[in-house]
């Protein structure tokens, strides 16, 4: 059977089943960034109640609960995940900025420092003037006291 008809798809799609269900551990980040299609919550309903109290899933989502209906097209499909996947296990609920966004500003930072460090050196910064930053008539002028001035 070739892969590009429906039996091949079909076989593909429970070969891919099976090795969802019988991994140990399943973590699926970022649910439902994008609302899924009407057969995509049913696939995940399927593949997490499959799993249920037999093997550890993880699930991320930076969407509220509440919501999950609307973006799995499908109340009746969220109520017993959402009952399945609460019974043993952990809600984490994190307030606050993103971490990424964070680290994100934070390397916006230290390359704008880097790149205005580049075109003002430190020593320019610090308030220290190298001989090679001072203007042409001092730099003469210092340089013949350094010559005229004896060695000890």
């Amino acid at each position: 059977m070739a892969t590009g008809s429906p039996e091949g798809a079909a076989i593909q799609l429970r070969k891919y089943r099976a090795q969802l269900h019988a991994a140990d551990l399943l973590v699926i980040d970022d649910l439902l960034i994008r609302k899924l299609q009407s057969a995509a919550g049913d696939e995940l309903a399927d593949v997490l109640m499959s799993r249920y109290e037999k093997r550890a899933t993880i699930v991320t989502s930076n969407r509220p609960l509440e919501g999950w209906a609307t973006l799995l097209c499908d109340l009746v499909v969220v109520t017993p995940l959402l009952d399945r996947l609460m019974h043993h296990g952990h809600l984490l609920k994190f307030d606050g900025k993103s971490c990424r966004l964070k680290e994100s500003a934070e390397r916006l930072a230290k390359r704008a420092q880097a790149s205005y460090s580049a075109v003002v050196p430190q020593t320019l910064l610090a308030g220290n003037l190298p001989g090679a930053f001072i203007p042409t008539e001092r730099r003469s002028v210092r340089r013949s006291r350094e010559v005229s001035e004896p060695r000890a």
